[in-house]
């Protein structure tokens, strides 16, 4: 057996092996918190009538759950809507121009056979286009009418407070008969928790191997669910060294709570020795 032989064969494996990349595991603590957070103002300044909803309350989106005193709107909305519909003056400007239209007819066949003048002719259509104006007088005034009932309607709508997601009522910033000012137009917090976000910081040496839309384990005490990286911030924080990591987690059936601690384990590669690998022998 060539000896020398072996034993330099033996020393390149040991060192191969020794360089081969082993892989850790570091675990980041971290929190959840909502998807989403909105503090649902009213649209117009008034007083609150009615709540129609309590803190932990499931809202869906679109729903009311609160609304100012309506009673003026609604009385300037019903005169409106009379209004709109009154078509007496409408009849009155159609049957006046049908008149018109057909007495103009009978005097021009009368003056071609000189029963009658062109002068009489000529103020019968005179008459005639004051008809259709006033016609089209009545016509646009309707349509006023209509508008302005409908304008009335977006404003009593403003004064609805609804939800603009799917969510739980967090907290009521106003009760029942408090006046909702203009530099205090928040009515509720309303908060989305499925999905709930898990956010982490991350120090920056860790962060190199995930990327935005990557599958990761979130732990809960031993409980341990997957979650999807949802936003890697671009930015360094400069005073911890850390960057903001956001897992998104779905939560149908509401059983992880907002604000919980949680551990997101980050798998990072490393060499088995010192950073300088060893000159290769020639």
């Amino acid at each position: 057996m060539n000896y020398p032989h072996f034993k330099h064969a033996l020393a390149a494996s040991l060192l191969a092996l020794m360089w081969q990349t082993s892989t850790i595991a570091a675990d980041v603590e971290g929190f959840t918190e909502p998807f989403r957070t909105i503090n649902v103002a009213a649209g117009e300044t008034g007083i609150l009538e009615t709540i129609l909803v309590a803190e932990g309350d499931k809202v869906t989106k679109g729903q009311e759950v609160a609304c100012l005193t309506l009673d003026v709107q609604q009385a300037s909305q019903e005169v409106a809507e009379r209004m709109m519909n009154a078509v007496g003056q409408l009849n009155t400007a159609k049957a006046e121009l049908k008149l018109k239209s057909n007495l103009l007819s009978k005097l021009e066949a009368l003056r071609l056979k000189g029963h009658a003048s062109q002068e009489e002719v000529d103020r019968i259509a005179i008459e005639k286009e004051v008809s259709e104006a006033r016609l089209l007088a009545v016509t646009e005034e309707l349509l006023l009418k209509k508008i302005e009932h409908k304008r009335l309607g977006l404003q009593i709508e403003r004064r609805r407070v609804r939800s603009p997601i799917d969510g739980v009522v967090a907290r009521m910033w106003k009760d029942e008969a408090e006046f909702v000012a203009p530099n205090e137009p928040v009515v509720a917090t309303i908060v989305q928790l499925d999905p709930l976000l898990a956010v982490f910081a991350v120090p920056s040496i860790l962060h190199s191997g995930l990327k935005t839309g990557d599958v990761v384990p979130v732990s809960f005490g031993e409980q341990s669910v997957d979650g999807k990286i949802e936003l890697i911030s671009p930015v360094t924080d400069a005073q911890s060294g850390t960057i903001t990591i956001k897992v998104r987690l779905t939560n149908p059936q509401g059983k992880l709570r907002s604000g919980e601690r949680c551990r997101l384990t980050i798998h990072e590669q490393e060499p088995s020795l010192t950073e300088q690998r060893p000159p290769t022998r020639r």
